[in-house]
């Protein structure tokens, strides 16, 4: 290359210099793009179709990257081949995936497209709830196992910016106080759990709404319920009651959280 042009390593290094910039800032922008579109789940990432799809071409592969690495630890055996072929899944019909490294799946429906880790990783990284149900304090803070849950009160803006986020897949929701009450527990499912899924308005088998909701076999026991007066009010995670929801000019609204415990 010198023959052609005795400079050639000054270009380059020019080049070079030039490209870590670009780099630096594209991912500055997908990891941007990425909060906006994508979400973390149990088992997983979940990326809202229609906002990825207004993304810019060049940050789609980005965010993609970011969404395996976000639900399985890394990405380092991801290569450009799996990326091609989760775009191809993105832009296709709904019902599609692909098989990524390490047990990884990733799969769309109509809404959503999901990169989904193995049910025992995934299991692995929820908690532990306590044998017994956990009475929940209605303001604060209570630890129940391996999570804290946390009370507190909302507002109007808060609930507006929540109905931005696609449904399910949040640790965070708020709900209407008055409609909660204050005998609030934590605990884990059981045979004869029913619940009334948010935009429904009947009861149906817990255990059919997790087949629905497509809820991995294995976490099923370990997802912590809200129950309130003896109803689930929130399979957390992945649906709140339609009984409990919170609705704009409520006197009094209350976000409840789960947050993991240190260690």
């Amino acid at each position: 290359m010198r023959s052609y042009n005795p400079a050639v390593s000054l270009a380059l290094n020019r080049l070079a210099k030039a490209a870590r910039l670009d780099m630096s800032f594209i991912r500055a922008s997908a990891e941007r793009a990425a909060a906006g579109v994508m979400s973390r789940r149990a088992d997983g990432a979940s990326i809202d179709r229609a906002a990825f799809s207004a993304l810019h071409p060049a940050l789609r592969r980005h965010v993609l990257r970011f969404a395996v690495q976000t639900a399985a630890g890394d990405r380092a055996d991801l290569s450009e081949s799996h990326v091609e072929d989760m775009l191809a899944v993105m832009s296709g019909p709904a019902g599609r995936g692909v098989d990524l490294p390490r047990g990884a799946r990733f799969e769309t429906d109509y809404r959503h497209a999901r990169v989904l880790v193995s049910d025992d990783r995934a299991a692995a990284e929820i908690p532990v709830l306590p044998p017994a149900p956990v009475a929940i304090s209605p303001r604060g803070e209570t630890r129940a196992g391996g999570w804290r849950v946390l009370v507190e009160d909302s507002d109007e803006d808060a609930l507006a910016r929540s109905r931005r986020e696609p449904p399910g897949a949040r640790l965070s929701e708020i709900f209407s106080a008055a409609a909660l009450g204050d005998s609030l527990r934590v605990r884990a499912r059981a045979p004869s759990d029913r619940f009334q899924p948010l935009g429904m308005d009947s009861d149906k088998n817990l255990a059919d709404f997790m087949i629905d909701a497509r809820v991995p076999r294995r976490l099923r026991d370990g997802i912590p319920l809200l129950e309130s007066g003896g109803r689930i009010a929130w399979v957390v995670g992945w649906r709140m009651a339609d009984w409990a929801k919170a609705t704009p000019g409520a006197r009094r609204l209350v976000q409840i959280s789960f947050l993991r415990t240190e260690g």
